[in-house]
């Protein structure tokens, strides 16, 4: 049987040859009718896109990449969040590549990208500098570091509002004496968790307590932050704690010290994840659903590379989306 081509699929549907290629390859400013009528004769005959030969004459290498934080590939909400990238790449049947944190040229892929998606910038990074001095469109999924070229797109959580509102829900709860397990102040996100903290205390007369662990936390570096916490007189009653990763194993500092979580301290957490929700009890936390922040990510830089110059003046920058996370009240958080 003679292989549909694209004269042949532009011809059954009715078509001109430039408007089946643009339906066929989600380009162009054509018709959603036009565009569904055209994919739907195309797959009635059996006709295959030649990706290749569509890269080729668009001048498109084909895929993208994704730039996570250096040294964050065991941590659940990195991971969750390059598969929610790969989710949207998908359906526009495009490869990602996973940049690595490197010093040279190759590490950078830059030859094989159309774009970049970088999530948790961190300030001073030399891989982050060097993506954006590609010149190729880049999303972030986290506003960049101060003085960073402004990024084609943002996909943005307020986590100060969200930060705030968690905090709200311990007060609800009979807080008095909420303090902060968090990161050093170089990410976009950190510096949100930490005002919105501190904003919250001053609006609320509470006195600020912060016990410091790095950015990318692991289960070994909670013993300090809660003995640091603890040691002070009163004790907190309630603990929140920003990086993601720890909860669990800070519920489990509390524990050893014979206080009972959900019943002598709250604990909330700022980013959520399996080993929160199967804490026992479980943790309350802001979910920031990573994964469909991660496809956000990717249809925004999908739209980018199909219009670069779609900007409309007089309207909000269509390339900055406003993402919502979601919090979620647990057993952590109920006093009593």
């Amino acid at each position: 049987m003679k292989r549909a081509r694209l004269v042949d699929v532009a011809e059954r549907a009715g078509v001109s040859r430039t408007t089946a290629s643009a339906a066929l390859g989600g380009s162009g400013r054509i018709g959603e009718e036009t565009r569904r009528h055209v994919l739907a004769v195309a797959q009635a005959m059996g006709y295959e896109v030649n990706r290749l030969a569509q890269n080729l004459r668009s001048q498109r290498a084909g895929a993208i990449a994704v730039y996570l934080p250096p040294d964050s590939s065991d941590h659940e909400y990195y991971l969750a969040f390059a598969f929610g990238v790969v989710d949207g790449a998908t359906e526009h049947e495009t490869p990602v590549v996973l940049i690595p944190n490197g010093t040279t040229e190759t590490s950078l892929a830059r030859d094989h990208v159309d774009g970049y998606i970088v999530v948790d910038a961190i300030d001073d990074d030399p891989q982050l500098a060097r993506i954006l001095a590609t010149g190729k469109p880049v999303i972030a999924a986290e506003p960049l570091p101060p003085g960073s070229p402004a990024p084609a797109g943002l996909v943005e959580i307020d986590h100060c509002r969200a930060v705030t509102a968690l905090l709200d829900h311990l007060r609800a709860q009979g807080a008095q004496r909420p303090a902060l397990i968090a990161p050093s102040l170089d990410t976009a996100w950190a510096r949100q968790v930490d005002r919105a903290h501190r904003t919250w205390c001053a609006a609320t007369g509470v006195g600020r307590r912060v016990a410091s662990t790095p950015f990318l936390a692991d289960a070994a570096s909670v013993q300090q932050p809660v003995d640091e916490l603890f040691a002070a007189e009163p004790g907190p009653d309630a603990i929140l704690v920003a990086p993601d990763g720890i909860a669990a194993a800070v519920a489990a500092a509390i524990a050893a010290r014979g206080v009972e979580v959900g019943r002598d301290v709250l604990l909330a957490a700022c980013v959520d994840g399996i080993g929160v929700w199967s804490s026992t009890p479980p943790i309350t936390a802001i979910d920031l659903r990573p994964r469909a922040h991660g496809r956000a990510c990717a249809d925004l830089l999908w739209q980018v590379l199909e219009d670069p110059d779609d900007d409309v003046p007089g309207k909000p920058d269509p390339r900055i989306v406003r993402f919502e996370p979601e919090l979620r009240p647990r057993a952590s958080t109920r006093a009593g």
